[in-house]
């Protein structure tokens, strides 16, 4: 049977041949209202639709099928729950290095922010003053390190961004490094400064400092302990204990009767004194300053 279809139909418009089933015009084809699926392509909703056509909206991506239960006739949209999430689309990707307090202002346009944080390193214990006996001090341990990367909404407007220094050097106790922090978002803790011979003793070795306690991050990390030094009675051999390697810095290497080396980079522990016996003390490494690294994606 053949049908003298409309010319120049409009979209969703509806065809009813004497003897034959019900048309709809899609706007590309005249598709059997009873079989099949009509699919429907525009930025506005179709007209005529029947129960079980889909409606993709072009301008929104949204897919709607229409339901016709009887008592309400309506279109009812498909892929909210499986709907991607918009894309974000990053287009610069700044990096930051700070190494001084100060205050961090949030940027226009910001997406998202990665901070990454290490604590100042622990000094090496000195070799102390005494005679006719070596000493020696242990290393310093390393500050903790921690990492977030935050949503712009996550960021405040401002943050205050504490950088923690290295434990100095010395000729007794090594000291403790600090804290870094950036706000209450992240937070680190210093190494522990090496211990030193505190008395005439026999062949002894002396502890390093402790590794700086995990902080406050997404991903948090504990510092490494410094090296135990060594050293013998009378004219023997003293040698400081190595500091700790950091995340971003290494340990400085002990000295064998002699100064400490400090540590490089950020967040390493100094390393300790030795002497062999002496009346002057040596001196150990200082530890290195913490630091922050920011990475603004835009």
């Amino acid at each position: 049977m053949s049908f003298n279809f409309p010319n120049s139909p409009s979209v969703g418009q509806i065809y009813n041949p004497t003897g034959g089933p019900s048309y709809v015009w899609t706007g590309t084809t005249w598709n059997d209202r009873a079989g099949g699926t009509t699919v429907f392509v525009s930025d506005t909703p179709p007209v005529n639709a029947v129960h079980g056509n889909l409606w993709y909206e072009s301008d929104s991506g949204n897919t709607f099928i229409w339901v016709d239960d009887g008592d309400s006739q309506q279109w009812v949209q498909q892929n909210i729950l499986g709907k991607a999430e918009p894309t974000t689309v990053i287009s610069n990707i700044v990096t930051t290095v700070i190494t001084t307090n100060g205050t961090y202002t949030k940027p226009a346009g910001l997406k998202f922010l990665e901070v990454e944080a290490v604590a100042g390193g622990g000094s090496g214990a000195g070799a102390v003053a005494i005679s006719s006996t070596a000493s020696s001090g242990g290393g310093g341990g390393s500050g903790s390190y921690s990492r977030s990367l935050l949503k712009a909404e996550d960021v405040p407007a401002t943050v205050i961004m504490s950088i923690g220094p290295g434990g100095p050097a010395s000729a007794g106790a090594g000291g403790t490094g600090g804290a870094t922090q950036f706000g209450s978002l992240l937070t680190t803790n210093g190494g522990g400064g090496g211990l030193a011979t505190t008395a005439n003793a026999g062949p002894d070795s002396r502890p390093g400092g402790i590794g700086g306690s995990p902080g406050q991050g997404q991903f948090v990390s504990g510092g490494a302990a410094g090296g135990n030094s060594f050293h013998a009675t009378a004219q023997g051999v003293g040698v400081g204990g190595n500091g700790a390697g950091s995340y971003f810095g290494g340990g400085g290497r002990g000295g064998v009767n002699g100064t400490g080396f400090a540590s490089t980079g950020y967040g390493g522990g100094g390393g300790g004194a030795g002497h062999s016996g002496s009346s002057t003390a040596k001196n150990s490494g200082a530890g290195s300053d913490g630091v922050i690294i920011l990475k603004e994606f835009f």
